[in-house]
């Protein structure tokens, strides 16, 4: 919710720390939360350096932000539209989304097989069907994009998957 309500600007994002104070019970309200909890989060994402407390200066005006950290290369930034999509994505779908969008972070497309996005988001390896059933949950979702092909380069023929970066194609 705060990466919903951030601004994006020199390759970070940011959040000011007067609004999170102002819309804290509406935050506490949709997560269905406590104010306590939802400070303790805050507090949670400042201790594992995930967001710093710093000051913005805007020309005239300084102020008090919470800026998200880009941590290298496992780091991928989500537009506004994706999270608000996200929101009505199950925790499952997430993770593979997140798999797919960070695999794709700096190519068109690129093959990726399901066993490995099985394994990176915690489920057996054998678990392809169900994964499937995601992926195609997501494009549904206009969350990404994909073709698949058969291979027949080995004895056995598979089904392979090459997921499109959306971001190339606006």
């Amino acid at each position: 919710m705060l990466l919903q309500e951030s601004t994006f600007y020199d390759y970070y994002r940011y959040t000011y720390s007067r609004n999170i104070c102002k819309n804290k019970e509406y935050y506490c309200k949709c997560m269905s939360i406590n104010k306590n909890y939802f400070n303790r989060l805050i507090n949670n994402f400042l201790a594992y350096d995930l967001v710093e407390k710093t000051i913005l200066e805007q020309e005239t005006e300084i102020k008090t932000i919470y800026k998200f950290k880009n941590i290298l290369s496992n780091f991928v930034l989500l537009t506004k539209s994706e999270i608000n999509k996200l929101l009505f994505c199950s925790s499952n779908e997430i993770k593979v989304f997140l798999v797919i969008k960070y695999l794709l972070a700096n190519t068109k497309e690129k093959d990726i097989e399901l066993r490995y996005i099985a394994k990176k988001i915690g489920l057996s390896e054998t678990n392809s069907k169900t994964i499937k059933e995601l992926v195609e949950r997501l494009k549904v979702k206009n969350l990404i994009n994909y073709y698949f092909y058969i291979d027949t380069s080995e004895e056995i023929k598979k089904k392979r998957y090459v997921f499109i970066n959306l971001e190339f194609n606006n």
